[in-house]
């Protein structure tokens, strides 16, 4: 996996959270790269979007999606 790829998406300080069905966790992306290593994520997953939300204003938009 390329991490420098998933590190340009978010600002140095971004905070995200890791959600299932029972639990929540908020990491920080180190935290959540090393998650990535999990061999459950690498040898892949089925996420399935259950909603989505998008905002538009003079031609830019912004979708909150949840899966």
């Amino acid at each position: 996996m390329n991490t420098s790829a998933v590190r340009n998406l978010f600002h140095p300080s971004a905070i995200l959270t890791v959600a299932d069905s029972f639990n929540a966790e908020t990491v920080s992306i180190n935290d959540f790269l090393i998650l990535l290593k999990d061999p459950y994520y690498e040898e892949g997953y089925l996420e399935k979007e259950i909603n989505k939300v998008v905002d538009e204003y003079n031609g830019i938009a912004q979708v909150f999606q949840s899966f």
